[in-house]
């Protein structure tokens, strides 16, 4: 079954650790792979695989056709 890759805010803006996933505001979303944090604060999300079955479409608007 597709998996679905989604990325949760968890509200936090600060300076990204080794394995977080950030959000860069002109690049998009990076996880930080260099074994320092980022020079900068940018906003946190947690990275989550869920199934893609019929119900979570229908529930985020994405209804298979």
């Amino acid at each position: 079954m597709t998996k679905l890759i989604v990325f949760i805010p968890t509200g936090e803006v600060r300076r990204a650790e080794p394995g977080e996933w950030f959000e860069d505001s002109f690049q998009g979303m990076f996880e930080q792979r260099i074994t320092t944090a980022t020079l900068y604060s940018h906003p946190i999300y947690t990275r989550h695989e869920i199934e893609a079955t019929p119900d979570v479409l229908r529930a985020l608007g994405m209804e298979e056709e």
